[in-house]
């Protein structure tokens, strides 16, 4: 056990985490198995949101994304329908994407994409506001949004043909791991130009030993214009090319990095989990209804070969054509 902030927060060991629903089996319908250790509360909130008819529902996080594949490869031994949900990050890029009946990929980098929503943003800096402002002041405040956003966005695609030739190739440099706080630039709220400057000297520093190829600025500049290619063979799972394959946790973080300047708040000092707790509650539900069908496409043989005591919703029923479109 370790104590933060003034609480005990449990420490489990990777077999433990992987364990823990054994304990749960008695009063659960449906087991829901997710990457971030700690991050239960987060989960919970998005599965009880977006499953309302299921009841009773367990969330686990299992510390990572090989041990919930891990779980869902396994036997189903609890007799308890269960999904595994899981960030993209790059793997229809690198082609490393698995296949498993009850695991389901984000269609994006990862969860934080989901939350870079400006109505989530501006309410949530809205409640925190003292005084708080109405809708349209902060909109009005924060009115140059949408050219900031693509100037990220553009940006922030140079950065990750880095981040996808360095991964692809096994470079020993940072990529998603980097904080967000080291890259941004705080008077635009964007990338730091020195930063990147920085990283593309680091770069070609991590090329020397066993990639001196990479050193050549023709390969170097073929290798990034491919950055964002599925390998032969492979898939797309991501549903918008680039921005869909950016890192959420980093454009999310800019962002709220400019809401709070534009408006005075304070997102980025709240805590990481709180601040994700409080965007979830103003992201529009359809944002997600990809996943949603995909999740019960997968729960409905589940629902009747463990004979579940919750139904797949009217709406989601004897549709395998629109189910074949949504998991496509």
């Amino acid at each position: 056990m370790s104590k933060k902030a003034g609480r005990t927060i449990p420490q489990y060991s990777e077999a433990a985490l992987n364990s823990r629903d054994i304990l749960f089996k008695a009063t659960t319908d449906c087991f829901f198995y997710f990457e971030d250790a700690g991050q239960e509360a987060l989960y919970d909130r998005f599965v009880r949101m977006l499953f309302p008819s299921i009841k009773r529902v367990q969330v686990l996080c299992l510390g990572g994304c090989s041990q919930v594949i891990k779980k869902i490869r396994s036997e189903n031994a609890l007799g308890v329908p269960r999904i595994g949900l899981i960030d993209l990050d790059y793997s229809d890029l690198l082609g490393d994407a698995e296949d498993v009946d009850g695991m389901i990929y984000f269609e994006k980098h990862c969860f934080e994409n989901y939350l870079v929503n400006l109505d989530a943003l501006l309410n949530t800096a809205i409640e925190h506001l003292d005084p708080p402002i109405t809708y349209g002041e902060a909109e009005e405040r924060v009115g140059e949004y949408d050219q900031f956003h693509a100037r990220l966005i553009n940006k922030y695609t140079s950065v990750t043909r880095y981040f996808l030739v360095a991964r692809r190739e096994r470079l020993s440099i940072p990529t998603t791991k980097i904080s967000a706080s080291e890259i941004v630039d705080s008077d635009i709220c964007g990338i730091s130009d020195e930063w990147f400057d920085t990283y593309k000297e680091k770069f070609l520093i991590a090329c020397e030993d066993n990639h001196p190829h990479l050193q050549s600025a023709d390969i170097l500049q073929e290798q990034l214009e491919a950055a964002f290619d599925i390998p032969a063979g492979g898939r797309r799972l991501a549903l918008t090319v680039p921005n869909d394959h950016l890192s959420g946790k980093h454009l999310l973080y800019f962002a709220t990095h400019f809401i709070d300047k534009r408006l005075g708040s304070d997102l980025l000092g709240l805590g990481v989990l709180n601040r994700y707790l409080k965007l979830l509650k103003h992201v529009p539900i359809d944002s997600f209804e990809r996943i949603v069908a995909k999740c019960w496409d997968s729960l409905g043989p589940q629902i009747e070969h463990f004979r579940a005591n919750f139904q797949v919703p009217e709406k989601y029923r004897n549709q395998p054509e629109d189910n074949q479109i949504a998991a496509a």
